[in-house]
């Protein structure tokens, strides 16, 4: 359609017009490591005018147990699983998912495990160096013994600038927790984690992708089930999204983005979004997941 003409101005309108409306996929709340409550979450979004927000937990679905208002911005149930691939661990983005299903509750209580296991041993590689498990252990009394909570170094971070022996959560990871030695093992593969995302009735989007992935390891997890990769991210330059954006082509993935807002600036809620259209994309998907499955 030649320049100037209604219709083609009508779309230029349109697709203007979608891609002023934001959407945040990727943040966090007090049930993991963020310093907001879901409903404070929730509030900002709808301040900031958002379309949608998604709240994707580390291991848990605590923040999508209750509802929210209906009306202002719309909430996208969602996770953020800690998983392994070729020894590393990686972290799998779950949307549209339903966060009572028993298979997908099952997987986020065996990382949650592992995760008080691995908050314990981090506790117990400090020891003697800038504190006693007790102290610790007291910051987190009520937490520590309810289900939905899901722990992580972060926590521990906090910890030790609450009691003075590092003057920010940065500082305390450089002094202290860079030099804890995880064990990866145990968590949830890649290929699991994907399954129970889509028997949940969700997509799959690795998070965040490292600057060592290829196309070919994208490849083998499309293989795996995996249907999306996070393009728009603090930190990313252009031309890593750019990068991205043409993996997502080839592989006929989903894009999706966020700010992974822990609750403290430049990180905040809304400072890296998706448009409107490319969460259409990722329910479009997500329909398909669920017919594919009632189908098998």
């Amino acid at each position: 359609m030649p320049k100037g003409q209604p219709f083609t101005s009508l779309c230029q309108s349109l697709f203007n017009n979608a891609s002023s409306r934001r959407v945040d996929l990727h943040t966090h709340s007090t049930f993991s490591d963020g310093i907001c409550s879901p409903e404070s979450v929730y509030s900002s979004a709808c301040k900031l005018g958002l379309e949608a927000v998604s709240i994707t937990d580390h291991d848990t679905t605590a923040a999508h147990h209750s509802p929210f208002p209906s009306g202002c911005c719309e909430m996208i149930a969602g996770v953020e699983i800690t998983c392994i691939f070729n020894t590393k661990v990686y972290h799998l983005l779950g949307y549209m998912i339903d966060p009572t299903n028993q298979g997908l509750q099952a997987g986020l209580a065996r990382n949650k495990a592992i995760r008080k296991t691995r908050f314990l041993k981090m506790i117990d590689f400090l020891k003697g160096r800038v504190n006693e498990p007790a102290s610790v252990m007291a910051e987190l009394e009520v937490q520590w013994n309810n289900p939905d909570y899901a722990f992580g170094s972060r926590h521990l971070a906090q910890i030790l600038v609450n009691q003075k022996k590092a003057h920010s959560i940065q500082n305390a990871y450089w002094k202290h927790l860079r030099f804890f030695q995880d064990d990866i093992h145990a968590w949830l593969t890649i290929q699991e984690a994907c399954d129970l995302l889509h028997k949940a009735g969700g997509i799959s989007m690795l998070a965040h992708p490292p600057e060592d992935i290829t196309l070919r390891d994208l490849s083998l997890l499309k293989d795996f089930g995996l249907d999306g990769i996070e393009v728009e991210y603090p930190g990313f330059k252009m031309s890593r999204r750019k990068l991205l954006k043409e993996w997502a082509i080839k592989l006929e993935f989903c894009t999706g983005g966020g700010s992974d807002c822990h609750g403290l600036p430049p990180r905040t809620i809304g400072s890296s979004s998706i448009t409107i259209l490319e969460l259409d994309k990722i329910k479009l998907r997500s329909e398909g997941n669920r017919l594919c499955s009632a189908l098998s």
